[in-house]
């Protein structure tokens, strides 16, 4: 008999291997489709295969032909306009290219205030209230529209100002030369100039 527990041992192994065999079998042979293949679709996207650095270098090329386009005013395959990319719309033209520059340069200067409002497509920039470090007793909001319209578009900055008294913040008159200021540091963010 004390052969048994070390035939015990053998049969034990044997089984052991045999069913981890099964096992490995049935799980190579992809008992479900799903649980083999990955259903990211990242994973299926071109740049996550091979010729990754051709397909990023083709994208820069097309990004490159659509900035091209848009600085000329055509339609191109990027655009919201027809056949875009989201279909419908229309082409980008001159004045709304315009907008967009001076939108990102007003956006360039109010990107230290908290910003309240933008909205790209009317053009407008609304910023919080934000207190004067220098003089805590004063306050100051802007109020920005830009406009693509002939020849160098339009820029509107209204600067308000509150100065508080006795705890309450009382509206003072537009500061007109800091808006004047705003509008010139706008116009040269978006490098569009008025002659």
């Amino acid at each position: 008999m004390k052969g048994w527990p070390v035939m015990q041992s053998r049969i034990l192994r044997i089984c052991l291997t045999l069913l981890m065999g099964i096992s490995l079998s049935v799980a190579a042979s992809g008992c479900s489709n799903k649980l083999w293949r990955s259903s990211n679709q990242v994973d299926k996207h071109k740049l996550a295969k091979f010729g990754q650095k051709k397909a990023v270098e083709d994208g820069k090329e097309d990004w490159m032909k659509v900035q091209s386009k848009a600085d000329e005013g055509e339609q191109s395959t990027f655009s919201l306009g027809s056949g875009g990319i989201m279909g419908g719309g229309r082409a980008l033209t001159a004045a709304d290219i315009r907008r967009d520059k001076l939108f990102s340069g007003a956006l360039d200067m109010v990107m230290e205030l908290p910003i309240q409002t933008a909205n790209r497509e009317s053009g407008f920039v609304s910023t919080e209230w934000k207190v004067d470090p220098t003089d805590p007793t004063k306050r100051y909001r802007l109020n920005i529209r830009v406009s693509g319209v002939e020849p160098y578009g339009e820029v509107r900055v209204v600067v308000l100002k509150q100065v508080l008294r006795q705890n309450v913040w009382i509206d003072q008159p537009a500061e007109e030369s800091m808006a004047a200021q705003i509008e010139k540091g706008i116009r040269k963010n978006s490098q569009i100039t008025k002659m």
